[in-house]
Formats: C-alpha cells, structure tokens, sequence
C-alpha cells in the first residue's frame, strides 16, 4: 500500500516536471518569436502606424496655411490639371511659371483625380508622412542599424512638430522627404554587379533622384552623395552612368523651360544680398565668405538643436536676437551626430555624402532664409545618427567600464523624444482646435470676399502682397507688384500686368509699406479706394493709369 502511494507521488511528480520544462519551453519559444528580426520588424512597423494616426487627427489643423506658397502649389496644381499648362491658374495672362519647381504640382495634380479638394491635399500630404517613416526605417535597416534604433529614428519624424505641421499643409518638404529617402533606399538595395544598364534599381534610384530635385532644388545635393559613395566602393562605371541617366531624365523640363523661354529664379535670389531688397544688389566674395561663417553659426546655434529639440525656441530678428542662443546643445548634439555615423557599418559614404551635399549647398543661400524648413529632408538622418551615437557611447561604458554583457535599448529613448517634441505637439494641436485668423490677415480676407461679392467685370487683376491667398477668396485674377523704390517702374509694371485694383493691408510685411504704398499716396489722380476695413485696415483700392 505504502509502496503503492509512493510510486503514485514519484509519478506525478514527474508529470509535474515535464509539464514545467513543457511550460518553460513554450515561454522561452514565445520570447524567441518576438525578438526574432522579423517579428520585430512588423511590430515596429505597426507601431508607427498606430503613432501616426494617434498624433495626426490630433493636429490636422483645417486652415488654409498663411505662408502663401502653399497656395502657390495648389493653384500651379490646379491649372495643370485643367488646363494642361504649369502657371498660375489666376494669372490672367497665363505666362510660363519657373520659379517654384514642378515636382509637388505634378504629384498633387495625379491625386486631384480623385479631389481637388484643399483638406484632401492636406490629408495626401499626411499619408506621404506614414510612408516616409517606414520607408526610414527600412533605409535605416541597409545602413546596418538594428531593429530599436531605425524604430526610434523614424518615429522621430512622427513626433517632430516641424514635420507634423508640413503634413498637414500643401508644401513639398514632405513630398520631397520621401522621394529623397527612396532614392538613397533604392542605391542602398542596387545590386552593383550588374553593368549600370542592367541595374533597373539603380536606374530607377536617379530617376527618383531627379525628379527630387524637380520638387525642391536642394535636391542635387544628393547627387555628391551618391558619387563619393561610388568612388569609395570603385564602382567606377557607375559615375559616368549616374550624371547619364541624371542628364536624360532632364531633357523633358529643360526642353520645355527652353521653348517657353524662361529660367529659374533661385539662382538671381541666391546671388542678391536680400532676394527681398532688390536695391541692394548682388553679393561680393566677401559677402559671400561673411554669409558662410554666419549661416554655419546660426545652423549649429539655432536650427540643428531647434530641429532635433522641438521645445526649444529661438528668435531671428528684433529686440530679444541673440546670436548665441543653444550653442552647447547644437555642439552636444554633432559631437553625438559624429560618433553615430562613424559608428555606422553599411553605406556610410551615401550618408555622409548627401548630408554634407545638404548643408554645402545651404551654407550659400541668403541670410533672410532662414528657419528649419530647409534642412527638414536631412534631421530624420541627423537624429537618427544622434540616437546611434547615444547607443554606441553607452554600450562602451555598459560593457567595457562597468563589464556587464548587455547592449542599451533604443526603445529608452522614446520617452526622452517625447519629453522634448511635446511642447511643439500640444502647439500644433492648440493651433488646430481654434478656427480664427489673426487680424490683419481677418480682414485682408474680408476684403477679398467683398471683391468677390461686389467686384462683377471677369477680367479685374488685383495686385497684392499675397495674391495666392487673396485670390482663394476672391476667385479674382491676381498679379504682384514690383519690389522697387521707382515709382515710374512700379507703375509701368501694373499696367503690363493689366492691373486694375491694388490692395494695402497690414500683414506684417515690409514690401507694400516700402514700395506699393508710397506709389499710391503720391500718385491720388489713378489710385482710388473702393472699400476699407476696421482695425488693422486694409483697403481695396482701383488703378487707372487713364
């Protein structure tokens, strides 16, 4: 009896014991599932999705955007689309546009086939964001980062206010960010022991390089990149083929631009002292020499620390300007920068090529462009680099000062990237809840709806300082007035433009104080005004040079 309890006892013990190395076995499989790259691939994946989507209907603010260019894409967009041609849709005359390149205007008029609607392009604007942080986070995966470290660089870029906030307006920062990480995607995916001809992937990566550079023209700052990566790697055959594919893909727009006989007018812009100060010339040497040191300052002082750290601010102009403001940051941030890409594995030279490419070309452009805008294509890469200094610096001391035999976790970063994006976040979700223009723009607007309720003559041009604005509520067409302290020239030029009313407005901007208003005030016999508004006035005023 006794002996029969005992072998009962022993056996179920043993039942016991398997169930528990069965029970472990299957913990330890489900652990291993997860950490398994693939799985954990897809999780990041989904995981940005699921933070897009939870940030951006928390943001979307409806407003029509009041910087005016991107109104000048939808109304570019919106002519090609209707009329087949790229220029203003209400520029009466209809002249050959150059000035903002055509690459967004050609993307917004492919999706004006399913709406034109502004709020629909907004929303466009929005998905190009989802899909330019999983296509980072792939790109981050080729340069031989691991999985927490490519998830905590893209979600960067959907937890950055900067980024959010050209989501959800028609600009073609975030167009432009997509296309140039797939280029640099598809060079990182090239097989290279192919003969360039036969490398379709490669081919389509300066295809998608060119029209790059058709969105925004800082775009062939990638090519540099992409040369010094085929030099390092003696892919020799490749270089002549990158500037022939390059060159090809350019032939249709210079033919156009050829026939219709215009130039790009970056190139003027960049050579002038202030492109917003005509008078003032074109900048010498040393001007130019002046212009480098300044801007390499302010991009460390103000715009890489500002980019990376939304809550930080800064001022560029007026009484509280300070030249040095987050200096130790911006140092803090390229020595980590530094290290990061350094410490790099895979494609290093394509990074570098393209970051150094950006902040070259940059560096010249005129002081009075200032603002992060401008180097947004290349932060995701900056932070990114950032986040892999911060992991390589501590897995030194984690493993070699303290001897523990773990590697740090990107993922602890998220909430320190939360803690410094989020004053900026919880701006643009305040911005978005109210549905009020300040005042001068308020009533610029209301001039524009009382033009388009008392003004019937279809051919009425109305000059102003922000015509694609004005005309969003006018339905007007619209020309500007000429940036120039001579009256007779500003004069002439709203006649070549068939302009028959001018507006004044407070906006905040120096051109119609300096240069239109004058030439109304001295000149009563043509101008006459039609209609007013209260405080911050504007005026609707009619031109008759007769």
């Amino acid at each position: 009896m006794g002996k029969g309890k005992g072998s009962k006892k022993i056996k179920n013990r043993g039942q016991s014991n398997r169930k528990g190395r069965k029970d472990k076995s299957f913990l330890r499989w489900a652990i291993d599932l997860v950490y398994r790259e693939k799985v954990l691939t897809v999780l990041a994946l989904l995981a940005l999705v699921v933070v897009f989507f939870n940030v951006y209907v928390s943001i979307f603010d409806q407003k029509i955007d009041l910087n005016g260019d991107n109104l000048n894409y939808y109304y570019l967009a919106k002519n090609l689309s209707e009329k087949g041609t790229y220029a203003f849709s209400y520029d009466l005359q209809q002249r050959p546009h150059s000035h903002w390149p055509p690459g967004y205007p050609f993307i917004m008029t492919a999706f004006m086939t399913i709406s034109d609607s502004v709020n629909f392009m907004k929303g466009v604007n929005g998905m190009f964001l989802l899909a330019s942080s999983i296509l980072l986070f792939l790109t981050f995966r080729r340069f031989g980062l691991g999985v927490m470290v490519s998830f905590a660089g893209a979600f960067v870029v959907l937890y950055s206010g900067p980024f959010l906030r050209y989501s959800t307006i028609m600009m073609s920062e975030i167009p432009f960010l997509f296309f140039s990480t797939l280029s640099i995607y598809l060079i990182s995916i090239s097989d290279f022991k192919k003969v360039v001809y036969k490398n379709h992937t490669f081919i389509l990566a300066i295809v998608c390089l060119y029209f790059t550079y058709l969105i925004r023209s800082q775009g062939i700052a990638l090519l540099p990149g992409i040369i010094l990566f085929l030099l390092l790697s003696k892919k020799w055959w490749y270089i002549p083929g990158t500037f022939a594919i390059f060159g090809i893909s350019a032939i249709p727009w210079a033919l156009r631009n050829h026939f219709a006989d215009v130039s790009s007018s970056y190139v003027n812009q960049l050579l002038m002292k202030n492109p917003y100060r005509v008078e003032d010339g074109q900048v010498d040497f040393m001007g130019l020499l002046e212009r480098i040191l300044s801007n390499a300052q302010r991009y460390l002082d103000k715009e890489i620390p500002v980019s990376l750290v939304n809550n930080l601010s800064v001022v560029y102009t007026g009484d509280n300007f300070e030249k040095w403001t987050h200096w130790w940051v911006g140092t803090i941030l390229v020595v980590l920068i530094t290290i990061g890409i350094f410490a790099i594995q895979k494609n290093r030279s394509l990074l570098i090529g393209y970051i150094a490419g950006t902040l070259g070309i940059l560096l010249l452009w005129p002081e009075v462009w200032f603002g992060n805008r401008f180097i947004l294509p290349i932060i995701p890469f900056l932070a990114v680099s950032a986040i892999n200094g911060i992991k390589f610096l501590a897995d030194l001391i984690i493993q070699k000062a303290i001897g523990w035999n773990f590697q740090f976790n990107a993922l602890l970063l998220i909430p320190v990237i939360v803690m410094l994006n989020i004053d900026r976040i919880n701006q643009l979700r305040q911005n978005a809840s109210h549905n009020i223009y300040p005042p001068a723009y308020a009533n610029y607007f209301e001039v524009a709806t009382w033009a388009r309720e008392n003004i019937e003559d279809e051919n009425t041009v109305i000059a102003a300082r922000k015509p694609e604005l004005f005309h969003h509520f006018s339905g007007t067409y619209m020309a500007r007035f000429r940036r120039t302290p001579d009256e007779e020239a500003l004069i002439e030029g709203l006649k070549r433009n068939e302009v028959t009313h001018v507006v004044i407005e407070q906006l905040g901007f120096a051109d119609t104080g300096r240069y239109l208003l004058p030439a109304v005030q001295n000149n009563p016999g043509i101008f006459q005004v039609i209609h007013q508004t209260e405080e911050p006035q504007a005026y609707l005023i009619t031109f008759n040079p007769q």
